[in-house]
């Protein structure tokens, strides 16, 4: 306890943490972390990918410059996002060292998966309020979400057999690679 009580308690935390894990175990631990950052990272540029390919008659006019800066600018965006993903799963991560019944891997293979979900249905959802409105999804999109039922029947049933395979396609290719990520998890 003498350690917390210097004046510099973020240094002196950090040397608190290093002498609770050793240092094999944290450069697992911040190593998975890299993973499931760049993890995330796959997915939001395979969504923006999916969005410019869906969508590439209205990209054929935008110089590649401008499409490929698209993926520049939404860096900061994604690392945001991100960070908010991965907040629970570190923290647990480092509860975990606390208790002896070990439930991350379970836990992060259920959260992202369901978080993959999510974005996936999140990704369509632009697309079609894209091909219906012109404009990505915001605010004001959501509110109609309720009303998701009645767009739903205007919308022609070959449309939506494209939207639902591309759901499908990357929940598959983010379950394989979270899987690989996952792998070395204990």
């Amino acid at each position: 306890l003498s350690i917390l009580s210097s004046d510099n308690k973020s240094i002196n935390f950090a040397i608190a943490l290093h002498a609770l894990i050793p240092a094999t175990i944290m450069r697992q631990y911040l190593l998975l972390i890299l993973k499931m950052f760049l993890f995330w990272w796959f997915i939001f540029l395979m969504n923006r990918m999916v969005f410019i390919i869906y969508f590439f008659n209205k990209f054929n006019d935008v110089p590649a410059v401008d499409t490929a800066a698209s993926f520049l600018h939404g860096f900061a965006l994604d690392v945001s996002a991100i960070s908010y993903l991965m907040l629970l799963p570190v923290l647990l991560l480092l509860l975990q060292q606390f208790i002896a019944f070990s439930f991350f891997r379970q836990f992060v293979f259920i959260y992202c998966l369901l978080l993959l979900i999510l974005t996936s249905f999140i990704c369509v959802y632009d697309l079609a309020i894209y091909t219906d409105w012109g404009t990505k999804l915001s605010y004001r999109a959501l509110q109609y979400l309720e009303f998701a039922g009645q767009g739903a029947a205007f919308t022609d049933f070959p449309a939506v057999l494209l939207l639902l395979a591309i759901v499908i396609l990357q929940v598959t290719a983010g379950l394989i690679l979270l899987r690989q990520v996952l792998r070395s998890v204990s």
